[in-house]
């Protein structure tokens, strides 16, 4: 099993996430905080059982994203040698904001 990594703006990403959903609601942010670990656990386990980002692809490895729970939000991973989330993207986000950080 491959360990799941993040890249940096990802990983900014789902702080800010977590201390907004802690803001709305205590409790929030550490439920979903532990309903990313799940996902994440999930794709290290299973990676292709998330949806293809079709037809986006980087250096020949797949671009996938899976979502977090019942959260309306996704993590948007590559499938290569090494597992990464290059975002923590929200539903009504822009779908291809993320795209950059792959050049």
């Amino acid at each position: 099993m491959r360990e799941l990594d993040l890249l940096a703006e990802a990983n900014q990403e789902l702080e800010d996430e977590v201390a907004y959903l802690e803001a709305q609601r205590e409790g929030l942010g550490d439920r979903f905080l532990s309903e990313v670990d799940r996902t994440m656990s999930s794709i290290e386990q299973m990676p292709y059982t998330g949806s293809l980002v079709a037809p986006f692809s980087w250096n020949e490895n797949e671009i996938r994203r899976k979502r977090v729970g019942k959260f309306r939000m996704w993590l948007i991973y590559v499938v290569g040698p090494l597992f990464t989330v290059v975002a923590v993207k929200h539903d009504r986000q822009h779908p291809d904001r993320w795209k950059k950080r792959l050049k």
